[in-house]
Order: structure tokens, then sequence, then C-alpha cells
């Protein structure tokens, strides 16, 4: 790796911020809450927290839908990113939803205060903590844990590719009663991972029919019957879009081969590149629904589509669990852990990937490109001729060949 002043520089900024929250997140735990609260008679309960993006809560679902099932009278709260909290109300899993920010418990110390003082003094003694993230942040996740009052609190190992200081295990024996290893291998999905739960606790398989549950609480937002091809323009980071040369290519074969319209799925700022698709193919009928859906809807047409491209993010998630056939353009940052899906997992998903050795990096780049461009392992799908190999598996996936408007 040749040496890079600019990177240097990201590289001591990013370690210099993550040590700064930390000691933040330390000095809030010790200072406004002290002990962790352990109630001795807590009512039958469970309470989750996700803090992380919508694909993180996603992939839950059939874990926490299984342990719905094993205890049925059970309260069930959901602590959760206020980015898709109104999602989560739909799943009918949880008595309870309370959305926080992740950002604002990063950055504002006011907010964080009383976020923990909410839930220090108003939230009912928990019997069971579920706390899963594998990336968990102190002073996000941990801190949440550390405020809720619970008589046992689960979560996993830390992840060491998250950078916190390497003394922050110590703290988990504060907080956590049972810390379960983390598998380091890149090839252990969530879904594997939270099986070993079920496994240790006695109880059966995920519950994947959550999913067909959600495609039918949605189809009130988007059920007019028609066909049409999916197209998800954003990620989590820009970083990780699809290039742009690829996505002209893969729209206008696909729309060649079923002559179906596509719908630009994406928020605000992708506004820009859904106007280049429109004037890059004029000849496509292309609807762009940029910024115009919540999150909700979003999902809703998603799921109802009848092809979706997507890089990997929270909508590609939801499309393939839904089992429409989907096509994702993966990058190797989080390689294994969310994608590519387990063998005997029952749903129609392609990934298209380009290897490299640096793969489960957890997006912190090392190779030199501009913040403008894709990262490299993305940028580099667009140089293999992919089209032909994309129909053939559409069309075994089908069970009917996609034939060419040409002929």
């Amino acid at each position: 790796m040749p040496f890079s002043a600019a990177r240097l520089w990201h590289w001591v900024g990013w370690k210099a911020r993550l040590h700064v929250r930390t000691l933040a997140g330390l000095a809030d735990g010790f200072l406004l809450l002290r002990k962790p609260p352990t109630p001795s008679s807590p009512m039958p309960s469970m309470a989750f927290i996700r803090m992380d993006g919508i694909g993180d809560f996603w992939l839950t679902l059939p874990f926490i839908s299984a342990l719905r099932q094993a205890y049925p009278y059970h309260y069930f709260v959901l602590i959760a990113n206020e980015a898709w909290a109104d999602l989560a109300e739909y799943t009918k899993l949880f008595d309870r939803v309370l959305s926080l920010s992740p950002v604002r418990l990063r950055h504002s110390f006011s907010y964080r205060r009383r976020a923990l003082k909410i839930l220090r003094q108003t939230f009912p003694p928990i019997e069971t903590l579920w706390q899963p993230t594998a990336g968990r942040r102190l002073i996000v996740e941990d801190l949440l844990a550390w405020a809720i009052p619970a008589a046992r609190r689960i979560t996993r190992k830390r992840d060491k590719l998250t950078g916190e200081p390497c003394y922050l295990p110590l703290l988990d024996k504060w907080v956590y009663q049972e810390v379960y290893p983390l598998n380091q291998e890149l090839s252990i999905h969530e879904w594997l991972r939270y099986q070993q739960w079920l496994n240790e606790m006695g109880l059966g398989r995920l519950d994947f029919t959550i999913y067909a549950r959600m495609r039918e609480r949605l189809l009130p937002f988007y059920s007019n019957g028609h066909f049409y091809i999916a197209i998800v323009l954003g990620a989590q980071l820009s970083a990780r879009r699809m290039p742009f040369s690829l996505m002209v290519r893969l729209i206008r074969t696909l729309h060649e081969r079923t002559y179906l319209p596509i719908q630009l799925i994406g928020t605000q700022s992708e506004q820009a590149l859904a106007q280049a698709l429109v004037d890059q193919l004029r000849n496509v009928p292309i609807e762009p629904l940029i910024g115009r859906l919540s999150l909700v809807e979003a999902a809703a047409r998603v799921m109802h589509a009848s092809f979706v491209i997507a890089p990997e993010t929270g909508l590609a998630h939801i499309a393939a669990t839904a089992n429409v056939p989907t096509l994702i353009l993966a990058g190797g940052g989080h390689w294994g852990r969310f994608i590519p899906y387990p063998e005997k997992a029952p749903f129609r998903v392609k990934v298209l990937v380009h290897p490299m050795p640096c793969f489960g990096c957890n997006w912190l780049c090392y190779h030199q490109f501009s913040k403008k461009d894709a990262f490299p392992c993305i940028r580099l799908l667009e140089s293999g001729a992919i089209e032909e190999e994309i129909v053939d598996w559409l069309s075994a996936t089908l069970g009917a060949p996609l034939q060419s408007a040409h002929g």
C-alpha cells in the first residue's frame, strides 16, 4: 500500500474522533448513570436496541419474530433509529417503539442526557435486554443499554473493525451479564449468528415468514397492480452507489428484454443522478420518485416490483426478502455479514461482486480514490460484460426466457 499523507491524516482524525466520543460516553455513563440498574422483580419483557441502518434492523426481524413466538405474552420494546422507526411499527412485533437519533446521541450532550434520563426514569424494568449490534458504539448502543433497567443484558463480543479503544471489553463486563463470542470468519452471516443464539436458548428456527407478513401489511401503500422494474439509487455512503455507466447499461438491457417501465427510488440527494439517467435514457419510460416517498412507501414499492436493482443497502434486503428477484451490486466492506445470503435462505437474489483481497474492511478503504467516485471494489463492477449473465439469471429465476426487443 503506497504511503499517502492525506490517507494518514484521515486515519488519525478518525481515530481521534473515536477516542473523544468514547471518553464522552464513559464520562456520561459513570457521572450520569453510575451502576447499570438491575431490577430484582422485572416484568416478563424483552427490549432490543437497534440504532444502526435499515438493513441491519431488517435482517434482525426473523430472530425477533422467533422470540415473539416463543414468548407470546412478554412485553416487547424496541429502541430504534428514528430513520426507520415508522417501518418497525408495521412489524407488529413490538408493544412499544421508542425512536432516537444516533447522530444526536453522538454529537449532542444535552440530547444524550435527556435520552438517558428518560430511559433510566420512565422505562419499565426489563427481564432481558438484547444488544445484537456487532458494530456497537459505546456512546450510542452501549450507553443506552447502560441506562435501561434490566435484570439480564445480552450482547456479542465487540467487533474490532469499529476501531474503538482496546480497553472497552473491560466495560462490557460492567454493563452486560452475557457477552457471546463473535466469530470473525467473514462467511458468518447475521442470520447464522442469530440462529446460534436461538440454538443456545433451546428455541426453534428463525422465522422468515415475518417478511411475507410485512409484504401483505405494506400492500395498501402500493397496490395498483402495475408491473415495473425498481432501481434503488442511494446507499448509506455515496461511494457505495452503483456506477453510472453500469446503471445505464443494465436499465437499457432490461427494458429491451422486458418492455417494463422503470421507477427510480431515492432521496433528494440523488436528484441530479436521477435526472442524468433520464437524460441518458430518453427512449426508456422512467418515473423518477426521488424524494417523493416515505421509507414505508419506498419499501412497498420495492416489495411489489417485478425486479429490483440496488446497491447493498436496506431497500435491497427488503426487496430480496419479499422474494422479488433482486440484483445487488455489492462491495466488500461488510462482505459475509449481510451478503451473500446463506445457501438455504429461500430468496431470489443475485449478488454482483468484484472480489478483492481487502474484503471485510468495514468500508475503511485504504485504496487511493476520489470521494466523488465509488469505492474501487464497486467501480470495478462496470469493467465486465455482465448484461447477458444477468438476463440468463433472471430468465432462470422467472422460469421464462427474456426475449430481446430486437428479436
